[in-house]
């Protein structure tokens, strides 16, 4: 069977380059990472080559070569800046290989390494000096085409360059004929650094297929794992969400009782609770628990739990339920601290008392002429879960008095300066509440869940 000369050409083209990696940038910065890490690992057996040849091209200067010595420096000098340049082009990153000084560096010692054996010849130098410059000639092209990245057929250029300035050079001494010999010893050795091009470069690209189907399985389990965690917490918030129930707007003979949360990550550690009496009290209190997470929405299901089973009794003590409150999570985190403030309101017809446990701030707001000021109360407390003595120190402000008109009360998500909001602040958060509601919690600089109660009064 006939095989034309372009098939043939595009058959040895797909031998040597089996993949084209332009279209695979994976297996291309692979096969730079480990091409890097080949040069490295043989750096050291280079460097013991390039030390030995330098010692015997030494040796060679002082025993046998003619007076005077100077006349041989400056291409024994040149062989070691070639062979040292070599050394130090291999540990460039492939990125910096494969620019134009790829191209220049080995064509540039190339010559001169041609130039070299041609002065050698035009000397009329001994045979030994000859055979010298020709080895060194010789040793300088197999390390190009070794050291050049197999991109673009630049060891092939390398090579061809090198085969052709070595006929030219022996053809200018002595005749095409007789530079037959030198064109077969210097083909031999440069077929050889290609072939051992050509087989590192196929080992490595088959190499990377197989670490980007594994990295590609890697990933894929990833993200498998983290899907799986996703509906987990998921299925947790939701869980979280049914068990703390949806309080919603809600309507007393006080006023209107308004929620608005917003959680930081799917779980949350923040809690509210409202409910309204037989007498016809409000209460509200509002949890936030340390930490963030799995964690923090566990302890936050604690305080939800008890707030519950608190639910079935008519009447309702603030200090007793904070005590107990506080001695279960004294009891629960006997092997790591599980802490939490809270802060609670109860709403009567005449006043309201704030209770904290190491929590934020109250602020209620009162018309003042033409504007609303916005005041605080600011009880104390031990941080829930801390101290067996919580010292509870309640406030209460006289509604009777005042033309309060509002009380908020949440988590330092939504007063993130505590007791130093400033009037302007306060006045902007509100004005947002009321024209975007929810959303306008979003807006506020603090990472963390975010959960504020409203309470307007009804018009006496």
């Amino acid at each position: 069977m006939r095989v034309s000369a372009s098939v043939l050409m595009l058959r040895v083209k797909d031998f040597f380059y089996s993949l084209a990696v332009k279209d695979h940038p994976e297996i291309e910065a692979y096969i730079d990472e480990w091409s890097l890490r080949y040069y490295h690992a043989l750096k050291p057996r280079v460097a013991v080559a390039l030390v030995s040849f330098l010692i015997i091209g030494a040796v060679y200067l002082l025993l046998f070569a003619s007076p005077p010595i100077r006349t041989y420096l400056p291409y024994f000098l040149f062989l070691l800046a070639a062979q040292g340049s070599c050394f130090v082009w291999s540990s460039c990153p492939t990125s910096v290989r494969l620019s134009l000084i790829n191209f220049i560096i080995p064509q540039t010692f190339i010559v001169g390494g041609a130039l070299s054996v041609w002065a050698s010849l035009n000397a009329q130098r001994d045979a030994a000096d000859i055979i010298y410059a020709a080895a060194a000639y010789v040793g300088i092209g197999v390390t190009m085409v070794i050291f050049t990245p197999f991109r673009k057929g630049l060891p092939f250029l390398t090579a061809l360059s090198h085969v052709s300035l070595s006929v030219l050079v022996w053809s200018s001494y002595a005749g095409f004929r007789a530079s037959v010999p030198w064109f077969l010893v210097t083909l031999h050795f440069d077929l050889f650094a290609l072939l051992f091009q050509v087989v590192s470069y196929r080992l490595t690209k088959r190499h990377a297929q197989n670490e980007l189907v594994r990295s590609n399985l890697a990933i894929q389990n990833e993200r498998l794992k983290v899907d799986s965690l996703e509906r987990d917490l998921n299925v947790a918030r939701q869980v979280q969400e049914s068990l703390s129930g949806q309080v919603t707007d809600i309507q007393s003979c006080h006023g209107k009782v308004r929620t608005f949360q917003k959680r930081h990550d799917i779980l949350g550690g923040d809690w509210l609770g409202v409910r309204v009496l037989d007498s016809g009290e409000l209460i509200i209190a509002v949890g936030d628990v340390t930490g963030k997470g799995i964690p923090a929405a566990m302890v936050a299901q604690v305080l939800n739990t008890l707030w519950a089973r608190s639910l079935i009794e008519k009447q309702f003590d603030p200090v007793s339920w904070l005590g107990e409150l506080n001695t279960t999570l004294l009891d629960l985190g006997h092997s790591e601290p599980h802490t939490a403030s809270l802060g609670l309101v109860v709403v009567s017809d005449n006043e309201f008392t704030y209770y904290s446990a190491g929590h934020v701030p109250l602020f209620y707001r009162a018309a003042c002429g033409d504007r609303f000021v916005y005041s605080r109360l600011v009880a104390s407390g031990n941080l829930l879960g801390t101290n067996e003595d919580l010292e509870l120190r309640p406030l209460k402000a006289n509604l009777s008095d005042h033309p309060i008109d509002s009380i908020f009360l949440g988590t330092d998500g939504c007063f993130h300066r505590g007791s130093k909001m400033r009037q302007k602040e306060m006045n902007a958060l509100v004005s947002r509440l009321e024209t975007e509601g929810e959303d306008a919690l979003s807006e506020l600089p603090e990472q963390d869940d975010k959960l504020l109660i409203w309470v307007q009064r009804s018009a006496a």
